[in-house]
């Protein structure tokens, strides 16, 4: 055979292993799929709705009564930007999730934000989060 296409085939041979390699590093690696404890350490806080355009509407009739005085803006400014802390994988699966409010931006996206009292976790748009200052707000309870 001619020197010149055996190292061309070896050349594709290597070529080909290498993919098949870097493939499969690719692969162990994005199979990693962070959980909530994980991205809760790392962001700060969570934004469930618009805070400059849309309505807010409680769901839970404490709250409705609560706040029944509070323009729309004033209840935007104060709820939708939320701080987070980690939750926990218990906390998420022992949830009984309660219809808490329910937002709509300009578009007419309407985005639920529900939670269990209990626990004092919350899910919008089906995303779970666990916020201190938030359950403290809701539930009157000292700082």
């Amino acid at each position: 055979m001619d020197k010149k296409l055996i190292f061309k085939i070896s050349i594709l041979v290597v070529g080909l292993v290498s993919i098949f390699i870097f493939k499969g590093y690719l692969s162990k690696n994005s199979s990693h799929q962070p959980d909530m404890a994980e991205i809760t350490k790392q962001v700060a806080s969570f934004q469930w709705c618009s805070e400059t355009k849309g309505t807010v509407k409680w769901q839970d009739s404490e709250l409705k009564a609560k706040y029944k005085k509070w323009t729309d803006h004033a209840l935007r400014k104060k709820f939708c930007k939320v701080d987070l802390e980690p939750l926990s994988e218990a906390e998420m699966n022992n949830a009984n999730w309660r219809d808490l409010a329910m937002a709509m931006d300009s578009q007419a996206t309407i985005v639920k934000l529900e939670w269990d009292k209990g626990l004092q976790v919350f899910r919008a748009a089906g995303l779970p989060f666990k916020s201190k200052k938030l359950s403290r707000e809701l539930l009157d309870e000292a700082h």
